[in-house]
């Protein structure tokens, strides 16, 4: 190997392509379900969920936010907060738990 930096780098910019590319497939099938309802339902609706998840506490909030909406490993936002990767795991089942319980549905 002639360049590990360069390895390292195009390694790097293809992950980060890889997901880019989920993110905007996962836009768009959101998109199209939200097509067909009132554009004012939709507002309200994603209102109440930011509502929602400003109510939890900030470590719930900050390990939801990283993982569902930054697309990180359990283990990247542990490193970034300082905790062990169990506590966020256990933190993101909390904010789930308690997302589910106001609006229903499932985990998955």
């Amino acid at each position: 190997m002639t360049s590990p930096e360069g390895y390292l780098f195009r390694t790097a910019l293809n992950l980060n392509r890889k997901r880019l590319r989920r993110v905007a497939v996962r836009a768009r099938h959101a998109a199209a379900s939200v097509s067909g309802r009132d554009e004012i339902e939709v507002a309200e609706e994603r209102l109440d969920v930011l509502r929602a998840v400003a109510a939890l506490p900030r470590g719930q909030r900050e390990a939801l936010v990283l993982v569902e909406w930054l697309d990180l490993d359990p283990g990247e936002p542990a490193e970034l907060l300082g905790v062990a990767p169990a506590s966020v795991r256990g933190r993101l089942h909390r904010a789930r738990k308690t997302l589910r319980d106001r609006f229903g549905g499932t985990d998955a």
